[in-house]
């Protein structure tokens, strides 16, 4: 089930709702793109046991 979320329908909600709603959706947006990042392999300092500035030479 796929449901599209508008700002129409956020707008219909309570202020507090509105905020957990953008809240949310902007957590969902940062997961979403590190899932990507991860399933193409790319090293972050997230996911790898080296220091950052070893990073730009991998």
């Amino acid at each position: 089930m796929s449901l599209e979320i508008t700002e129409e329908i956020i707008a219909r909600q309570t202020l507090e709702a509105q905020a957990i709603i953008r809240l949310l959706l902007a957590k969902i947006a940062e997961l979403e793109a590190r899932v990507e990042q991860l399933e193409r392999g790319q090293k972050t300092p997230q996911n790898s046991s080296l220091p950052p500035s070893a990073l730009s030479i991998v």
